[in-house]
C-alpha cells in the first residue's frame, strides 16, 4: 500500500438528472473501491493500517510504521523526517522492539533528539506503529562544530560532524575515549585523523588483537618512554584481545598518570563486551554513525575514496551510478562502499562509472540479510537484467547457460525462489525473499529465470 493514485472513478449523468445524491454516490463508490483495495492486501497489512489510522486519530502526532516491506508515514511525520532519518528511526525502533521496550530516545540526522513510542501490531514480530515526539533542543553550552574536512575526512552530516567535534575535543584534552561503531564505519580512520590533526609528527602506537603478548607490552613501554607529549595509543578491538594481552594492557593503564600520559583511544564494535577495568579507564563513549544514517555523505565519500583508490584521477562517478549508491543501505558501511568502487575501477579506467560497472550487491535494496544461496540468485538476476537493459521479459527468456551464474549448478534445487522488484540499470532492485512451495527448477541459471518469471506479478502485487 503506497498511497499513490491507481485509478480514476468517473460517474457521469445528464445535467437534468443531477442532484445532491450524485456527489454522495461518487464518494461512497470511491470509498468502496479504496476499502476493496485494502481488503486485497495481506492480513498483516490490514492490521498495520488499522493500528496506524487509530494512532493518528487518537494522538495526531508524527507516526510511521516499521516492519519488513511496508512503510507508511502520516503528514506530520513526512514533514518532520528527512530521508536520512527513516533508517535511523527504523533501526532504533527495531532495537526497542527486540528488547521488549515501548519507548526510547533517538538522535536524528540533524542532531535533534526525539522520543519514540512503539505500538506493537498484534503478534507480528518486529512490526509496530511508532509515534515520534521531538524534544525541544537545549543548547546553552553549544560549541561550534568542526568540519570533517579539517581532519582530512569526507562527509558533512550533522551526526558525523558532532562525532568529529567531540572526539577532537577529547583528543586535545588528552581524555581517554572509547569509539564504537558497526564494522566498516570508520572508527580507526577517525581516531587516526584526530591524532594527526593534533600533531602529525607525534608517535602513534597501534595495539592489534593478533599481536603477541610480549609485543603488546613492548609497544606500550615504547609509548610510555617516548619524549613527545602528544603521543597516542590506539587499542583496536580490545574485545578480541587474549587474556594475557588484556592483563598487559590493564597493568599499563594502572601505571599511567599525570599530564604527560599519552592519549588513549580504543575502537570496538557496538555492544562489545569489554572488561570492567578497561571501561573504567574509558569514561566516555562516542558512537560513529553507520553510513545508512548519513546517506547524503555518500556524495562526498565517493570522490574522496576514488582519489584514494585510483592512480588516475580522470575517473568519476556518473549520476546514474550515484543514484544507485545513494539507495543502498550499506550494511558494510564505508568499507563496503570502498570495495564497490574498487570493483568499478577494474571495469573502467577513465570517464564516468556507470551502473553496470558497479557490483551486483549495489543494485539491490533490502532490509532482509540474504543467505549465500539468495545472494547467488540475486547476482544472476541482476546480471541478466544488465545484459538485457532491464527488459524483464527478455531476461526471463534467456537460456540457463546464458546467465553467468556465480556458483556451481545442481540437478535438483529446492524450491526457495525469491520475489524481486526488478528495474533497468540506474534503478535499484528491491529484493524480498518468499517461499514458493511445490516448484522446482533445474539449476542456478534456471532458478534465476524462474524467479524472473514471477517478477511481473510481484511488481503488481507490491505496487498495489
Amino acid at each position: 500500500m503506497t498511497g499513490r493514485l491507481v485509478g480514476l472513478l468517473n460517474i457521469t449523468c445528464w445535467h437534468k438528472d443531477a442532484g445532491p445524491l450524485v456527489p454522495a454516490l461518487a464518494h461512497n463508490a470511491a470509498s468502496a473501491v479504496e476499502q476493496r483495495l485494502v481488503e486485497l492486501g495481506s492480513e498483516r497489512e490490514r492490521a498495520i493500517m488499522c493500528e496506524f489510522l487509530s494512532i493518528g486519530r487518537k494522538f495526531g502526532r508524527p507516526a510511521i510504521t516499521v516492519g519488513d516491506g511496508l512503510t507508511v508515514a502520516n503528514r506530520p511525520a513526512a514533514d518532520l523526517l528527512a530521508p536520512a532519518d527513516h533508517p535511523i528511526v527504523h533501526d532504533r525502533a527495531a532495537d526497542l522492539l527486540r528488547a521488549g521496550a515501548l519507548s526510547g530516545q533517538v538522535t536524528l540526522s540533524h542532531g535533534e533528539t526525539a522520543t519514540l513510542r512503539c505500538h506493537p501490531v498484534g503478534t507480528y514480530a518486529g512490526t509496530a506503529v511508532v509515534e515520534i515526539n521531538l524534544i525541544e533542543a537545549r543548547r546553552p553550552m553549544s560549541r561550534p562544530m568542526i568540519s570533517p574536512a579539517e581532519l582530512g575526512l569526507a562527509g558533512g552530516s550533522t551526526t558525523f560532524r558532532k562525532v568529529c567535534t567531540d572526539l577532537m575535543a577529547r583528543c586535545q584534552a588528552g581524555a581517554w575515549t572509547l569509539v564504537e561503531g558497526e564494522p566498516g564505519a570508520g572508527k580507526l580512520t577517525l581516531a587516526e585523523a584526530a591524532h594527526h590533526a593534533r600533531d602529525r609528527e607525534a608517535p602513534l602506537v597501534m595495539i592489534e588483537p593478533g599481536d603477541r603478548t610480549e609485543d603488546t607490552a613492548a609497544r606500550l613501554d615504547q609509548a610510555s618512554s617516548s619524549g613527545s607529549a602528544r603521543r597516542t595509543v590506539v587499542l583496536r578491538h580490545p574485545e578480541h584481545f587474549t587474556p594475557a594481552a588484556l592483563a598487559a594492557v590493564t597493568a599499563w593503564l594502572d601505571s599511567q598518570s599525570g599530564p604527560d600520559r599519552p592519549w588513549l583511544v580504543a575502537t570496538a564494535s557496538v555492544d562489545a563486551e569489554l572488561p570492567d577495568d578497561l571501561l573504567r579507564a574509558l569514561p566516555v563513549t562516542l558512537t560513529v554513525p553507520p553510513l545508512r544514517h548519513r546517506i547524503d555523505d555518500v556524495r562526498e565519500l565517493v570522490p574522496h575514496l576514488l582519489r584514494r583508490l585510483n592512480a588516475h584521477p580522470s575517473v568519476s562517478c556518473g549520476p546514474a551510478a550515484m543514484r544507485i549508491l545513494l539507495r543502498s543501505r550499506w550494511p558494510g558501511n564505508i568499507a563496503e562502499l570502498a570495495q564497490g568502487l574498487r570493483h568499478a575501477l577494474t571495469r573502467t579506467r577513465a570517464g564516468q562509472i556507470r551502473p553496470e560497472d558497479l557490483p551486483t550487491s549495489c543494485h539491490t535494496v533490502s532490509r532482509h540479510v540474504l543467505t549465500p544461496w539468495e545472494t547467488l540468485e540475486r547476482d544472476a538476476i541482476v546480471q541478466a537484467l544488465l545484459e538485457t537493459n532491464g527488459d524483464r521479459t527478455e531476461a526471463a527468456d534467456m537460456p540457463s547457460a546464458a546467465i553467468r551464474s556465480p556458483g556451481p549448478t545442481t540437478n535438483r534445487t529446492p524450491a526457495t525462489a525469491s520475489r524481486y522488484r526488478c528495474a533497468p540499470p540506474g534503478v535499484a532492485v528491491h529484493a524480498e525473499p518468499i517461499r514458493m512451495p511445490g516448484s522446482e527448477f533445474g539449476g542456478v541459471g534456471a532458478f534465476a529465470v524462474g524467479a524472473l518469471g514471477v517478477a511481473g506479478c510481484a511488481m503488481k502485487s507490491c505496487d498495489r
